[in-house]
């Protein structure tokens, strides 16, 4: 169904292989013939004076407003599904089964063909100033084309986990809507490269209305009330600096400040407010990881110059650490602050002295070492590698376990706060759940790409991790998915949860850091539950507290214990 622009007259498409106009008093002025196959698509030119209609055929056709069948467009290999005019009603753009939209003049005659998508294209649109044309596509992408050129793709957008049926802009032309099945609509900012999320639940999206504000959407999925949401929901802050993509993200010990690698080459340390406080430079290649000492007044990094280097918080390099014989990783501190370990594309790990001093080397890996990680008591060291496995150390370099179970390379290795569980990150879009005597105790499922970082919340409670299909996602330890972060429209690198706030941030390809408010997550959970269920999430949260806190009454330490034997 189309509204003309004017606003007079109805146009709906039909099974029945038919176009009816009406007015808006629901008398049928037209009926438009000449289909053998069902109508998929009907638009408006701009001055309301032609209807451009598409079926399950091959071709598109353009009617005058009276009825009158005044072309046949003929190019496209296979069913015609989507059909938009320009904002000056010169050109046509048509998207199809057979991947390519084709832009056509109102004469009929071919202008060019547009090629990118992988799978057939369910929807195009114009931007409001006719400059760009962005699609849609079963492939879970929205392509942007620029049409001062030959039609070269400005970008991609990705984000969805299912193929986007629907693509409009804003009327100023700063934001696209795309809904997906999903059953997410999603909001993009052409100004600030910013994605925005709404999601529905179990349902495909078939509509997206843009707001008048433009600061909030309504989404409709075909079985729920449309709801009203805020485009900057959950996102407590951006930090935008660094122009490329930034590797690594990490919060100080005492969580004021966050410190983020890019492959620009440099180092920034920021506040939470999002102000930059300083920029190191020194690595000649990219940075791959940024860590701070235990006692927050130290920073390690690792680049693909082959070093790492160590960093006070004024900016100034304290020491250079030479030895490995190519790309660095990764680096990070012991516990006690004292030891830097390093993990190489050269198969070794080497353990430090902060003076420089190489202490040992690790060896077993058959390939690259992505990641290492210190285990919270100091006492063992955990190696992530491209040959899918994973390797158990002592501090003396004696290989303890391997574990084995992905079937790609392992990105990110991480212990939990106790100790007692190691979390594994791949390639093959799992997460897996170690013991340390090498048993798998869960594997989580979700992500539609390759999962780079993995990390444990400070209570060890929660488990959070960043893909590249541009979501971070929050899990329970026994591998209950709790929650999808969407806000980048590209891959997510790196994760870290604040110490002492309910705060998480994240990375991604485009150089930009995004802060998660975790508490009001926690609240929009909450929301619709009925009192019985708030009563057992409470006391879930307290019965630690009551057992265990000695300045407890004895009386008091029951509460929770009488709720559970109701």
């Amino acid at each position: 169904m189309s509204f003309s622009p004017d606003g007079k007259t109805v146009a709906t498409a039909s099974k029945d292989c038919t176009v009816k106009i009406w007015g808006l008093d629901g008398k049928q002025l037209h009926t438009l013939y000449g289909y053998g196959d069902a109508i998929k698509s009907v638009s408006f030119s701009p001055d309301s004076k032609r209807i451009a209609t598409s079926s399950s055929g091959k071709t598109v056709k353009l009617w005058s407003h009276d009825g009158r069948e005044l072309q046949t467009l003929k190019g496209h290999k296979k069913q015609v599904r989507s059909v938009s005019f320009s904002p000056d009603g010169n050109r046509i753009a048509t998207a199809s089964n057979d991947n390519t939209v084709i832009l056509w003049s109102c004469d009929g005659s071919e202008l060019k063909t547009i090629e990118g998508h992988k799978a057939p294209i369910n929807s195009v649109t114009f931007s409001p100033d006719g400059n760009i044309i962005a699609t849609a596509s079963e492939d879970g992408t929205v392509k942007l084309w620029s049409l001062n050129g030959k039609g070269k793709e400005l970008q991609t957008l990705y984000g969805h986990e299912a193929q986007v049926t629907s693509v409009s802009f804003s009327l100023d032309g700063t934001i696209i809507a795309t809904a997906s099945n999903d059953t997410t609509a999603k909001l993009w900012s052409l100004v600030r490269n910013k994605l925005n999320v709404s999601s529905t639940n179990n349902s495909h999206l078939d509509g997206d209305v843009l707001n008048s504000d433009r600061n909030t959407i309504f989404t409709d999925s075909g079985n729920e009330t449309p709801k009203l949401r805020s485009l900057d929901e959950y996102q407590l802050q951006s930090f935008v600096g660094h122009n490329a993509t930034v590797r690594s993200v990490t919060f100080s010990p005492n969580g004021n400040n966050v410190v983020t690698a890019s492959i620009d080459k440099t180092i920034k340390l920021w506040d939470l407010n999002g102000q930059k406080l300083k920029t190191f430079q020194g690595h000649d290649k990219q940075v791959r990881s940024a860590s701070f000492s235990p006692d927050g007044n130290m920073i390690v990094t690792a680049s693909s110059d082959m070093t790492a280097k160590l960093w006070n918080l004024n900016g100034e390099e304290i020491k250079t650490f030479l030895g490995h014989s190519a790309t660095v990783r990764n680096a990070c501190f012991s516990p006690d602050g004292n030891m830097i370990a390093t993990a190489s594309s050269d198969k070794t790990v080497k353990l430090w002295s902060l003076n420089g001093q190489e202490l040992r080397t690790l060896q077993g890996h058959s390939t690259t070492v992505t990641s290492v990680s210190f285990s919270p008591n100091g006492n063992m060291i955990a190696t992530a590698s491209s040959d899918k496995t994973v390797k158990l150390w002592s501090l003396e370099g004696r290989e303890l376990q391997t574990l084995q179970g992905h079937s790609t390379t392992v990105r990110s290795v991480r212990f939990s706060p106790d100790g007692n569980t190691i979390a594994t990150a791949s390639s093959d879009k799992t997460v897996k759940l170690w013991s340390p005597d090498g048993s798998i105790l869960q594997t989580l499922y979700g992500h539609s790409n390759q999962i780079r970082s993995v990390t444990f919340s400070p209570d060890g409670k929660t488990i959070a991790t960043a893909s590249e299909d541009g979501t971070v996602k929050l899990w329970s330890c026994d591998g209950k998915e709790l929650q999808t972060l969407y806000g980048h429209n590209c891959a997510v690198y790196s994760i870290s949860f604040s110490p002492n706030q309910p705060i998480l941030a994240s990375s991604d390809s485009n150089g930009r850091v995004i802060l998660w408010d975790l508490e009001s997550l926690a609240l929009e959970e909450l929301r619709g539950l009925e009192l019985p269920e708030l009563l057992q999430c409470g006391f879930d949260w307290l019965r630690d507290y009551l057992n265990n806190n000695p300045n407890v009454e004895q009386g008091d330490r029951n509460l929770c214990r009488d709720w559970y034997l109701q």
